[in-house]
This record gives structure tokens, C-alpha cells and sequence, in this order.
């Protein structure tokens, strides 16, 4: 039997190449696929959760994305108050998932402590592993400049 050779999924947002994922997964296990999303997909994606979540008290978020560095930076509300507030991190793929690494947490211009950056590093990996239920497994991932690229095989 032939490999699949690597399905590059393309598409115009990142809600169609996500679509367009799921189709590739219901061919079957074991197909290789890469799926690239700019900041803009991703600020798009975090906008439409946001609206559908309207007690999570975080708005206007912007994405930057840096081989090594992903920061997001937005407004939190705490005690009625928003403040600015930036994260920086890396994201990799281990053991077939998304892997986050905060490297740096800062509320205005006060970095946050490491009690408070380890925890918002354990919600953020919590998170991620909704994404263990969906039919891949992710083998690279690679931030660049403007963009994201994960790699990884259907299951």
C-alpha cells in the first residue's frame, strides 16, 4: 500500500480549514496533513468564541505571531476593571498534542508573578485538550512570522 502523501489544507478562514480537516479525517487514519493560519484567522476565531462566551471577561484580543513567540495581547476585567494585558509563549506539539509554554505574562506593565503565569499555563494547556478528542494527531508545530503551521495525521 502507498502513503498518503501530505494533504496541504487550504482555504480563505480558518472556520473552512477546519472544515475542511474534518472532511480529510473522515477518509480515514493515517493521512498526513499540513494547515497553515495567519493572525488574522486566529483573531477571527478567538473574536467568534468571545461573542458566543459573552461572561469571559477578556475582549478586543490581537494576535502576533513570531518563529518561537506567540503573543496575545487584549483587555481582562478584574474587579469591574479592564486592563491591558499581553501573553507570550510558544506553542509545540509532544505525545500527538498541542503543547503551550507561557514565557511571559504581563497585567499593564507589571509582569505577573510565576504562581500566576504557571496557573494561567495550566488553563491554557487544560484547554487544549478538548483538542484530544478531535480525529488527529499533531506531529509540528511551527510559528513563523504572521502564521501558524501544524502538521500531523488523521486518526
Amino acid at each position: 500500500m502507498t502513503p498518503w502523501p501530505t494533504q496541504v489544507i487550504e482555504g480563505t478562514s480558518a472556520e473552512g480549514k477546519g472544515q475542511a480537516l474534518l472532511v480529510l479525517a473522515a477518509q480515514g487514519p493515517g493521512i498526513p496533513f499540513r494547515v497553515t493560519f495567519t493572525e488574522g484567522e486566529i483573531e477571527e476565531l478567538i473574536a467568534d468564541s468571545l461573542a458566543q462566551q459573552p461572561e469571559v471577561p477578556v475582549r478586543n484580543v490581537r494576535v502576533s505571531l513570531r518563529p518561537g513567540d506567540a503573543a496575545l495581547a487584549g483587555q481582562v476585567q478584574i474587579s469591574g476593571l479592564w486592563l491591558d494585558a499581553t501573553v507570550h509563549g510558544d506553542v509545540t506539539a509532544r505525545d500527538g498534542r498541542p503543547v503551550v509554554t507561557i514565557t511571559q505574562v504581563n497585567l499593564g506593565r507589571i509582569p505577573m508573578s510565576p504562581t500566576a503565569k504557571a496557573e494561567l499555563e495550566r488553563q491554557l494547556t487544560a484547554a487544549l485538550t478538548g483538542l484530544e478528542t478531535l480525529p488527529f494527531r499533531f506531529t509540528a508545530i511551527t510559528l513563523g512570522n504572521g502564521r501558524i503551521t501544524i502538521q500531523g495525521v488523521t486518526r
